[in-house]
This record gives C-alpha cells, sequence and structure tokens, in this order.
C-alpha cells in the first residue's frame, strides 16, 4: 500500500489550500555520513591524534560509517511510511469501505434469421449465452437477461456481463459477434458499441480519499447510499453528485437558456462522455428539491483536425515525434482533460505541447472541424463545448 500513500500524497500536493505536510525525518544520508566521519577523527580526551583521522573511503572506519548511515537511510524510509498506516486506521474510524472492481456490462444485438421471420418462428435467447470477442479471444459476454424475438421484430437488445473484472478500454462495435453455441433462427450477434456499466477497478487509497471527502460535503455518509441520505441543493451539490454516479467530467450552469426559452432559476448540468446522462439524471434528479427545474445535456464535443507545426529537438524520429504529441494531445487536451468552452483553444494546445520534453515550440497551427472543415475561429463555441483532437491531425517539424 505504500505506492498508493504516495499516489495520494502526490494528489494532495496538488491542492496549493490545503496545510502543508512536513516529513517527519527529514534525513540527509551525505550530510550524516560528513558528521559521522568528522566525529571520528576528533582528537582523543587526552589530546592524542585520533586512530580514525583518515579520510579514504576505502579506509575501515569510513566504511564501516557508510553501512551505519545505509541503515539509518532505510529507518527514516520507513518512518516517514507512517502516515500510511495513519490514513488506514482513519478510513476504519470513519467507516470508509474499499469499493471492489466489478464487471463491464455491455449490450447485444442479436439478429432474428429472415427465414424465421417468413415463416413466424420466434427466437428464444437463454440466460448466459456466451458471445465471443473476435479480437480477443479470451474475452467474452454472457447475457444477464432472457430475450424472445417473435412477430414482426427482427432486433433484441439484451445486456451482458465481460468476463473480465474492471474497466476494459477501447471495446469496438461489432467485435463481440462470434457465438461458440449457434442459436436456433439467430441470424447474428454484434454488440453495438453503448456500455451498461463501463465496469469499475477495485478502489486505490487516493479514490476512497475523493469519495469520502465529496460525500462528506454532501452531508452524505461515506457508504449509504446517496437516496438514503445527502443533500443537492448547492452547485458544488450537483457536481460532486455528478461525478459521483458516472459523470467524467461535468459542468454546472446555474440561470441558463434551456430548450425552451430562459429559466432565471433553472440549473443546465453538462456531461461527459454522453452515455452516462441517462443513469446521472435518474439517480441525481430525485435527491435535489422538487422546485428546482434542472436540465441534463451531453457535453458538445466538436472533433478537430488539421495541422500543426511542432519544433522539436534534435535526434528524434518521426514515430517518437507523433508518440511525444499523441501522448500530450490525450493526457492534457481530449476529454475529459481540456476546459469547458475553451475560447482560447489553440493556446491551450500549444502549451499543453510546450511543456513536454522534447517539444520547444509550437509556431503554426491550422485547426478547423473533422467533419464539416469549418475553420476553428468561425466555429460556435458553448459552454458546455468540448474539442477532441483525431487521429487525422498532421503533424509536421518545424
Amino acid at each position: 500500500m505504500f505506492d498508493e500513500h504516495f499516489e495520494l500524497m502526490k494528489r494532495l500536493e496538488n491542492e496549493p489550500n490545503l496545510i502543508e505536510s512536513q516529513q517527519l525525518w527529514d534525513y540527509d544520508p551525505t550530510q550524516q555520513l560528513a558528521n559521522f566521519v568528522n566525529l571520528l577523527a576528533q582528537p582523543l580526551p587526552d589530546g592524542s591524534a585520533s586512530p580514525f583521522s583518515s579520510m579514504s573511503p576505502t579506509a575501515g572506519h569510513v566504511i564501516l560509517s557508510s553501512a551505519v548511515v545505509a541503515h539509518m537511510t532505510f529507518l527514516a524510509y520507513e518512518l516517514n511510511l507512517k502516515p500510511d498506516w495513519e490514513w488506514v486506521q482513519e478510513f476504519r474510524m470513519l467507516g470508509v469501505e474499499r469499493e471492489l472492481a466489478e464487471y463491464p456490462i455491455v449490450n447485444l444485438v442479436f439478429r432474428r434469421s429472415p427465414e424465421a421471420m417468413r415463416s413466424g418462428l420466434a427466437v428464444e435467447i437463454p440466460y448466459n449465452c456466451e458471445v465471443r470477442s473476435s479480437r480477443d479471444p479470451g474475452l467474452a459476454a454472457y447475457t444477464i437477461q432472457e430475450g424472445k424475438i417473435f412477430g414482426t421484430e427482427e432486433f433484441k437488445v439484451l445486456p451482458a456481463r465481460l468476463n473480465r473484472l474492471g474497466k476494459i478500454p477501447g471495446l469496438v462495435a461489432g467485435e463481440f459477434s462470434v457465438m461458440p453455441r449457434l442459436l436456433a433462427n439467430v441470424a447474428a450477434v454484434a454488440n453495438d458499441g453503448t456500455a451498461v456499466s463501463e465496469g469499475r477497478d477495485r478502489e486505490t487509497l487516493l479514490d476512497m480519499m475523493l469519495r469520502a471527502r465529496n460525500r462528506f460535503r454532501r452531508g452524505n455518509a461515506p457508504n449509504l447510499e446517496s437516496s438514503q441520505i445527502g443533500r443537492v441543493v448547492t452547485i458544488p451539490d450537483f457536481y460532486l453528485a455528478a461525478q459521483e454516479f458516472g459523470s467524467q467530467k461535468t459542468l454546472v450552469l446555474s440561470s441558463q437558456y434551456g430548450t425552451s426559452g430562459h429559466w432565471s432559476d433553472l440549473i443546465t448540468i453538462a456531461i461527459w462522455p454522453g452515455q452516462q446522462v441517462p443513469a446521472v439524471e435518474e439517480k441525481l434528479a430525485p435527491l435535489a428539491m422538487e422546485s428546482q427545474p434542472l436540465e441534463f445535456r451531453e457535453a458538445e464535443v466538436i472533433p478537430i483536425s488539421g495541422s500543426i507545426e511542432v519544433g522539436f529537438v534534435r535526434d528524434l524520429t518521426q514515430q517518437q515525434q507523433f508518440n511525444l504529441v499523441a501522448q500530450a494531445i490525450v493526457d492534457s487536451v481530449n476529454p475529459p482533460y481540456g476546459l469547458w468552452g475553451d475560447l482560447e483553444f489553440p493556446k491551450t494546445l500549444a502549451s499543453a505541447l510546450e511543456n513536454v520534453v522534447g517539444i520547444y515550440s509550437v509556431p503554426k497551427m491550422n485547426l478547423y472541424h473533422a467533419r464539416t472543415e469549418q475553420p476553428l475561429a468561425e466555429l460556435e463555441i458553448n459552454p458546455w463545448t468540448l474539442f477532441e483532437i483525431q487521429e487525422t491531425l498532421q503533424i509536421v517539424a518545424a
């Protein structure tokens, strides 16, 4: 758990308003070794020279001093890890329980065969029906509901649980299409690309801290469902609740224009990714006051393409140059990162790239809408707008 403690400390250091935390023992091994050697070199009480006055690194007493300092360094390191134990005890006293990993759930679309439709034969899809991925033979989805296709219906959508715990990124629409055991009158099956649940990795110490903090701020006990206790009244309440219910990036606006005119007391909640809007609305809306008008909307994501000139340091291959830019975009620019309604997106992009080791300038860029090719300067940018750089972006070494 030591690595989780360091991750937690790093996260807290990024919050400048918190009280600073100092190390319990600021131990400098170089200074301590010098102190040891100097102390041994002092004259004896009778004034005679010390037999350990040699400062040579190969001297026996210097080697012994080095070993002692090394052991003291390990003790200092372990002493500074004591807060890790303190964190665990603090969470135990507050009753904060670690959330366990969950399986992802996707939607599978079963298609009835044309012959069955012409003959009027119904299709029964059993519980725990296995459908494997065409990209990863070890990955499979199992239906968690029974289904039936009859009458004039051609398709049936059923939720299916994957066989791997935790979040599985990069799922492609249509990849779950292999049925080891064929079903009668089923022509094909494939996932539609939507996720009922993205799954969840085992909660880390950092995630526990953020969850407990957010629930305490809302007046909610850490391990109770939000429908049991807690409030959603202020703007921060809406933000924290939306984050807890599945939104990865949230914007809360008050007194905004809604879908049917202007409402002075309307609260608009923009959510990314968009497929989480129904789940967030279902859980959050009942917690708000009945008189509070709410609007839940998907974040408007504008795909950006074009070209960009980048000044790289010498001796970088073309592939290394591309990797530097691509990693910076993924880590700092594309959702869930970036700024809402960024009116100076080119500056934001340039700053993110220039902070990368290996890039020293971004002298020129030409950005436009990836589908309409409308220049970036002509695009309408709303407060709930996010930008997403596409793979078609051309990178030119300056």
